[in-house]
């Protein structure tokens, strides 16, 4: 025990001395408390003993810099934190913080007021504030270093002061707001608020000013905080950016609050010459210095590549010549997400303005926008224009294009280039003299839609004004042409039209619409036709769907119709009306009505990608609640394709078939078509101008939809006994053929069961049968598995009823099972039956031994010696073993 309390006592003493050994090591890496400082001469003092490390300063009380005071420096390779919540440094808009390359600053607390600071290295501002200073130059000026802004920082009523030779050194004599950064700076905004900052003698970046050059771009991060009421209100010359300006600066934007900013031009941020990536974030309710012409509510980007993918841009008022919120110039701007809702520009697009650029919308959300020129929600003025999705609903233009206007150019289509391949555009309005309730194109634009579908787009509530002897007419519910602009209509990834108004005005005959669902103006002088283009129709809709366009009133011009004597009736649902031909030029009375059946709608709605519905074109606007189009509009691919169908016949008997057979023509499961199959055909038939039937895709789940076809006599009448089956399909790219093959099958199937007679279970049983069957005595290759999994039972399908114009015999038989026979009982009409009776007699009871064979008597088994004494041997031996290990180990004890 005593040997074991000293090793005890010597583990304890070691475990001591190491645990004090830890604590020391410990307390030799802790940080030193914070020291206080009470003055900013004492602080640059302690700050210049500072060449490396971290170290922590508090700031206690007000501590002033003075005109002698030296600046505080954080050289290379030192980090410095200075707190001190509460305390305040007041300078005299000098440079008053140096941070060196190399060096960092964290300000965690105090409050900064005419106080300069020249950024080489790293400045975090986390806590307290710099408010109300207004140097020869900026407040924070980031030379090739980086500012970061995070937690409850604050930078507020910050201004600068127009100077020949701005502080600090380096900085270019007019190119600097309230924070500054050159060449490849980085800023970056994750907290805090920069708020009420103004650049009012200068003209750019109303709290920050950003120059990155060309070979060295400069960084923008804002990833939270606030950004407010900001501006630039210089008497002398326009603002530009009233929050932020940059120039060669790749920005990204992707959390916090940027509103309520302010200036002529960009009312939140402008960007020249770099990128943009916006993933979140809201910016709202910025705007234009309303006292001086200028535009875009909250952002300019002028040729700056840029991506949104989320965030919100909502409630921007822009003013003049751009948008509420976006006016991009030959820039690259792709839009895949976010919301842009009620903004408002005085001129056009409501949300944005793309110049001369290339703008790509594939989603996003484009809801309650207003302009008050052109395009609602969208203006396009040059440029190319890519649409592959997003939403546009109740959108406002007052004058044309209630979500999208698209115009420029001088002169043959060198205007907007456009591709629709996808978007809803809903409940949008023009109130314009061109109307447009949802896309107006230009005289010299040119508009391509695919896979669309425009219905139940309405003019109305007009302002009736005519003049001469031609009243007043609302035209063109759906699309509606200029005398400059022409529609063409194709039928791969085409259009459909129905449920269009240009509705009639109660009580005044001479104001009755025409054309609800198309309208093409051709003009008159003197009663003589002078201007307009001539519009043919297409055989087929969107799906493949038989066009069908009925005469619904005429034109004399543009808003006008002819007096009531010389008007055409309009469409009458179970009238005498007029179909429209296919395929022929028409220069007159171009104002039609679009019936289709029920399943070309369901089809064409399964299929469009683009759909424009409910708009309305109302007030001076009086035409196109669809699409006003002064320019060059087509609907699908010029690419025409043929359906050829060709049927054979199996199974049947050649002297019973019918002589001619009906076949309706399927996409989807929606008839578009019938074609007429007989001998004298060859059982053959073509439908010409069919739209490519790799085009016809759900428009939900982007699978193709089959063609499939649907027999009868003529009458309705299905062909009794026939099953009809596409065989093959295949494409012939020259001849721009598609070859279906089907099959008529006259068919038959034959059943089968099975039976098992085994009642004295002298038979094992089988655990499966094999079935063959037979044509006309001779054996197939068509055989049945019965088992018990399927109850023993079968079924020979898709049989040909007749072979060689003879109706076809056939029998079973089966393989034959060990033990049992078999026999079939039925007929391939009833079905057959297979029984399989075992042939193994039951066994009878043992027969008696022959005579003479009597078995000789037992042999007597010895006794067994007596085992008591084994047991006893083993155990004296067990026990013995057993005391001398006892033994063992008390000696061992003892010895221990």
């Amino acid at each position: 025990m005593l040997i074991k309390k000293k090793v005890s006592s010597v583990f304890q003493f070691l475990a001591t001395l190491a645990t004090l050994a830890v604590i020391v090591a410990l307390g030799s890496t802790n940080p030193a408390a914070a020291e206080g400082v009470t003055s900013w001469d004492d602080l640059v003092a302690k700050a210049d003993t500072f060449t490396s490390g971290s170290h922590d300063l508090t700031v206690t009380g007000n501590l002033t810099v003075g005109e002698q005071s030296k600046p505080l420096v954080v050289p290379q390779g030192a980090e410095l934190t200075l707190k001190g919540k509460g305390s305040t440094v007041t300078g005299i808009n000098k440079t008053a913080v140096e941070v060196k390359s190399g060096g960092k600053l964290n300000l965690a607390g105090p409050s900064f007021t005419k106080t300069q600071f020249t950024v080489n290295g790293d400045l975090n501002f986390s806590a307290g504030s710099i408010h109300d200073s207004d140097p020869a130059g900026p407040v924070i000026f980031v030379d090739g270093g980086t500012f970061t802004m995070s937690g409850a920082a604050i930078f507020s009523n910050n201004t600068t002061t127009v100077s020949a030779t701005p502080t600090p050194q380096g900085v270019s004599r007019g190119k600097y707001a309230p924070i500054t950064a050159y060449g490849n700076s980085t800023i970056t905004i994750s907290g805090g608020s920069i708020t009420e900052n103004n650049n009012n003698r200068l003209t750019r970046g109303g709290a920050i000013e950003i120059w990155g050059s060309k070979d060295n771009h400069a960084t923008l991060n804002i990833q939270g905080g606030e950004i407010a009421n900001n501006k630039i209100e210089n008497p002398d010359s326009t603002g530009l950016g009233g929050a932020i300006f940059g120039v060669f600066t790749d920005a990204t934007i992707s959390d916090g609050n940027i509103h309520d900013n302010f200036t002529e031009y960009a009312g939140a941020i402008a960007l020249f010459s770099g990128s943009l990536t916006m993933s979140g974030g809201a910016i709202q309710n910025n705007h234009n210095n309303m006292k001086y012409s200028g535009e875009a509510g909250a952002m300019i980007l002028g040729s700056v590549k840029t991506e949104i993918s989320g965030g919100t841009f909502q409630g921007n008022t822009g003013s003049d010549d751009g948008s509420g919120a976006i006016k991009a110039a030959g820039s690259d701007l792709r839009i895949s997400g976010g919301t842009f809702s009620g903004n408002q520009s005085r001129d056009g697009g409501g949300a944005l303005m793309s110049y001369d650029g290339k703008l790509t919308i594939d989603g996003g959300v484009f809801r309650d926008n207003q302009a008050d020129g052109w395009g609602g929600a969208i203006g396009a003025r040059g440029g190319t224009v890519t649409i592959n999705g997003g939403s546009f609903t109740g959108n406002t233009a007052e004058k044309s294009g209630g979500a999208i206007a698209l115009s420029g150019g001088t002169k043959k289509y060198d205007g907007s280039q456009t591709v629709i391949n996808g978007g809803h555009f809903a409940k949008n309005t023009s109130k314009g003299f061109w109307g447009g309730g949802a896309i107006y194109n230009d005289t010299f634009s040119k508009l391509t839609v695919n896979n669309a579908l425009i219905r139940n787009n309405t003019v109305k509530d007009s302002l009736l004004i005519g003049a001469g002897n031609h009243p007043i007419s609302k035209q063109g519910g759906g699309v509606w042409n200029c005398p400059t602009g022409k529609t063409t209509l194709n039928i791969t990834r085409g259009v459909a039209f129905y449920g269009n108004s240009a509705e009639d005005t109660p009580k005044y005959e001479s104001f009755n619409g025409a054309g609800d669902d198309f309208a093409s103006i051709s003009t008159h002088t003197f009663g003589k036709f002078t201007a307009g283009q001539p519009v043919s129709i297409t055989s087929r809709m969107l799906g493949g769907g038989q066009r069908l366009w009925y005469q619904d009133g005429s034109i004399h011009g543009i808003h006008s119709n002819w007096d009531l004597a010389r008007q055409l009736p309009r469409y009458k649902e179970g009238g005498d009306n007029k179909l429209i031909p296919y395929d022929t030029e028409i220069n007159e009375n171009k104002a039609f009505k679009s019936v289709p059946s029920e399943d070309s709608k369901k089809l064409a709605e399964k299929l469009a990608r683009v759909v424009i519905e409910d708009n309305f074109a109302t007030s001076a606007g009086i035409s196109g609640a669809g699409i006003a189009n002064n320019g060059q509009l087509a609907f699908g691919e010029p690419e025409k394709w043929k359906l050829q169908v060709k049927k054979a016949w199996q199974g049947d008997d050649p002297e019973q078939r019918p002589t001619k057979i009906t076949l309706d023509v399927l996409v989807g499961g929606f008839q578009v078509d019938q074609v007429e199959l007989s001998k004298e055909n060859n059982w053959t038939a073509v439908l010409e101008d069919f739209p490519d039937p790799d085009t016809l895709k759900d428009a939900k789940t982007d699978k193709k939809l089959p063609i499939t076809f649907r027999e009868h006599d003529g009458n309705g009448k299905q062909l009794d006994g026939y099953q009809l089956a596409v065989t093959g399909e295949s494409k012939d790219e020259g001849t721009k053929t598609y070859n279906i093959s089907v099959v008529n099958k006259m068919t038959t199937e034959v059943e089968v069961s099975k039976k098992w007679a085994n009642p004295d279970g002298t038979c094992p049983d089988a655990s499966q049968i094999e079935v063959q069957l037979l044509t006309n005595g001779k054996a197939t290759d068509k055989k049945l598995t019965l088992n018990a999994a399927n109850s023993w039972k079968g079924k020979f399908e898709d049989l040909p009823k007749y072979i060689d114009g003879k109706l076809a015999k056939y029998t079973v038989s089966e393989v034959a099972i060990q033990g049992y026979s078999s026999e079939v009982s039925g007929n391939a009409s009833k079905g057959f039956t297979l029984t399989n009776t075992c042939t193994v007699p039951p066994p009878t009871t043992t027969p008696p031994p022959p005579p003479g064979d009597t078995p000789p008597p037992p042999k007597k088994t010895p006794p067994l010696p007596p085992t008591g004494s084994g047991i006893s041997a083993a155990l004296a031996l067990g026990i013995l073993a057993l005391a001398s290990g006892v033994v063992l180990v008390r000696r061992r004890l003892q010895n221990a």
